[in-house]
């Protein structure tokens, strides 16, 4: 048997990781876990005890290109929903559904 060698590009790995598609996919993704965890925090809220959520998008998906790769993080916006995220884990299912 023979074995095969490959040689990876590095330069040009980490210039398709940091590619336009790249980022506009992984935004598409964020987004629709961020769009998730907020329909979930929206079914989910006590309204009884702390009022209806309308204080706009509990979570938010930023986009950021580093030095190798672009990456996009779901996070909290509000208190309110890092409350909600301590006591559901949110993001987590969220991102599991995904």
């Amino acid at each position: 048997m023979t074995v095969t060698k490959v040689r990876v590009n590095k330069r040009a790995f980490r210039e398709l990781r940091k590619s336009a598609a790249v980022q506009a996919k992984l935004l598409e993704v964020g987004e629709v876990v961020a769009q998730d965890a907020n329909l979930d925090h929206q079914v989910t809220a006590d309204v009884a005890q702390n009022g209806p959520v309308d204080d706009g998008p509990s979570y938010t998906a930023d986009l950021h290109v580093g030095k190798n790769r672009a990456r996009v993080s779901v996070v909290t916006a509000t208190g309110r929903a890092m409350g909600h995220e301590r006591r559901t884990s949110s993001l987590l299912r969220a991102a599991a559904r995904r």
